[in-house]
């Protein structure tokens, strides 16, 4: 995800910053924990489908900017929803640097 520059370009902009904030005003608590009956402050602002997963910039910026793709969580959550979808952690790390060396070694040694 840090890769994507269309992704980095969309979470930098004044837009995300403002969807955001207004998130986090309208859902304090973190949305995860009230499920579980805990009352814990959200700090961080979850994509509940990857913006990534858009195949152009527009559809990213939908992603991105839908407030029906947004949940408030805190950062224990948030950290604990990545690791279980695959998208963090030691598993999640080694499996990118594989697909990183695989393309490289197709691009310079592939047989064609």
């Amino acid at each position: 995800m840090a890769n994507d520059k269309e992704y980095i370009k969309l979470i930098n902009s004044s837009e995300w910053r403002t969807i955001r904030l207004r998130k986090l005003r309208d859902k304090p608590l973190c949305e995860e924990c009230e499920r579980a009956g805990y009352y814990t402050a959200a700090t961080e602002v979850h994509h509940i489908t990857p913006v990534e997963y858009g195949r152009t910039f527009r559809e990213k910026a939908q992603l991105c900017y839908s407030s029906n793709n947004l949940r408030s969580l805190c950062h224990q959550c948030h950290v604990a929803i990545h690791r279980d979808m695959g998208r963090s952690g030691k598993v999640a790390t080694q499996r990118k640097t594989n697909a990183k060396v695989e393309k490289y070694m197709a691009q310079f040694f592939s047989k064609e």
